[in-house]
């Protein structure tokens, strides 16, 4: 079995390249014809942990799934197989079918097997009744482009919910140090941590003595800047918020579904509760607003 010393993936700090390496090799033994390999570079970032849950998801069938590759755990047990041994063939999503529910307020589920890249006016996932739902927006949410409120409204529509709350999309680093020192922090400060790594922690404990949330977002710039990759989607206008008018386990298990076909337009998903917020967080594949941070 393949060996590592130290977790790699959401919530952990590995300052052991190698570690991140092998898991990021293994991942993309395993990845089927319609996912591009992942970097292997030794860093561990947004696109190695989305891959350990996509992993996570389609072969260690852990729902959810939580991001991690901890040394001896059932993740890398799983890895270090053989593609296609105690799990799902690296060729079985390219005979991937989207399921579809029947338009909104109809009565029983259809299947289609017209790939969503040609269905509707959006190389994206489309759905019939997409215009039949209805979004509206929190106060400091931007508004999502065409593009994106369609998929939305697609997603949504599939699984027969006619409404939903946008709540934030592209943010600044003012608005993600805002959030994080006024929100997430009084939360719960270990939540800071988990999600961004204990120094952006360190630094909201020092900028909130004195409320200085600009000196907070600059420093985060600063500190994203050095390492090369963004903390949030939200920064990077490829996330967004979304309370769903309906049932959510529907819709999160959609979005999971969707995940994995070619040309979907979806990335990502954290389901309500998973992280400890009170929204689904959803990312795209692509810009979400047409503004720029």
């Amino acid at each position: 079995m393949a060996s590592i010393q130290r977790a790699v993936g959401r919530g952990v700090t590995n300052p052991r390249s190698e570690d991140v390496l092998l898991v990021q090799q293994l991942l993309n033994r395993h990845r089927p014809a319609p996912l591009s390999k992942i970097a292997e570079d030794g860093i561990q970032g947004n696109e190695t942990i989305g891959a350990i849950e996509e992993f996570q998801r389609r072969v260690v069938k852990m729902n959810p799934p939580d991001g991690r590759v901890d040394p001896n755990g059932r993740t890398i047990r799983m890895l270090s197989q053989t593609p296609g041994q105690g799990g799902v063939e690296p060729s079985a999503l390219t005979h991937h079918r989207i399921v579809a529910a029947s338009p909104v307020g109809a009565a029983g589920p259809k299947t289609t097997t017209t790939p969503p890249a040609v269905v509707g006016q959006f190389d994206t996932f489309s759905h019939p009744d997409a215009s039949k739902v209805t979004l509206s927006y929190g106060s400091n949410a931007v508004r999502l482009n065409a593009k994106a409120e369609h998929l939305l409204k697609s997603i949504l529509a599939s699984v027969g919910i006619v409404g939903a709350t946008v709540t934030s999309t592209l943010r600044t680093y003012h608005d993600q140090a805002r959030i994080t020192m006024t929100q997430t922090y009084v939360s719960n400060p270990n939540t800071v941590a988990q999600w961004y790594g204990q120094d952006v922690l360190d630094a909201c404990k020092r900028f909130s003595k004195t409320n200085d949330i600009q000196g907070f977002a600059d420093w985060w710039r600063d500190r994203d800047a050095k390492r090369g990759r963004v903390s949030s989607r939200h920064l990077s206008n490829r996330a967004l918020d979304v309370v769903p008018n309906g049932n959510r386990a529907k819709f999160a298990k959609k979005v999971e579904e969707l995940i994995p076909v070619a040309g979907s337009g979806v990335q990502r998903i954290i389901p309500k509760g998973v992280m400890g917020e009170p929204v689904d967080h959803v990312e795209f594949t692509f810009p979400v607003t047409d503004r720029s941070s």
